[in-house]
């Protein structure tokens, strides 16, 4: 990358954190939160542990996901997540469809409890095993890990990810991409 593209994407982040709803009234704080995070995941390449809605969190310095819980005060998708503390009640059971590092299979354990249950779905095994480190991390019997895709349809297909690691799509005919994966059905045809 270059020394302007860096600039670039760094004053993109920096807008972002600043304007990030999650980061009312602590803007200034979550600036150098975010700037402690990118020295921390340069340096180190560990995962970071923070204090996730009363659990704990894996923060993985390659995972765009982690970067945003705490970039935006661990509420990244910040409507979403609202919508689902809002919503889940102790008890209920949720699905996470594409469950990547577990970032919301957590927050949705947080809203539940021991009554409730999570099945996570994540293809990726990279991604799958983070899910089971999020799990032992915090103790939850109450979540199930599937190393599975959910379509409408039962056939291999690839998947890639578009510009980060959180958002990974079905590859469209022609598209090539070294970082992706190939996920096939539990059961083939």
């Amino acid at each position: 990358m270059s020394k302007s593209a860096a600039v670039r994407l760094a004053a993109g982040i920096l807008s972002s954190v600043w304007t990030h709803p999650a980061n009312r009234g602590m803007r200034l704080q979550a600036v150098v939160r975010s700037i402690k995070w990118q020295l921390a995941k340069r340096s180190s390449r560990k995962p970071v542990v923070v204090d996730f809605h009363g659990k704990k969190l894996n923060c993985y310095p390659d995972s765009t996901s982690s970067s945003s819980v705490i970039y935006f005060n661990g509420l990244p998708d910040y409507w979403e997540m609202k919508f689902i503390q809002a919503y889940l009640r102790p008890g209920d059971n949720f699905l996470d469809i594409g469950a990547n590092v577990g970032v919301y299979t957590i927050l949705a354990t947080s809203c539940i409890g021991v009554d409730g249950s999570v099945d996570a779905f994540e293809p990726l095994d990279v991604t799958a095993g983070r899910i089971e480190d999020q799990l032992t991390l915090n103790q939850l019997g109450n979540v199930e890990v599937h190393r599975l895709a959910v379509s409408d349809v039962n056939q291999v297909i690839d998947f890639g990810y578009a510009d980060n690691s959180a958002t990974m799509h079905m590859q469209r005919k022609g598209e090539a991409d070294a970082g992706g994966g190939r996920v096939c059905p539990e059961h083939p045809p």
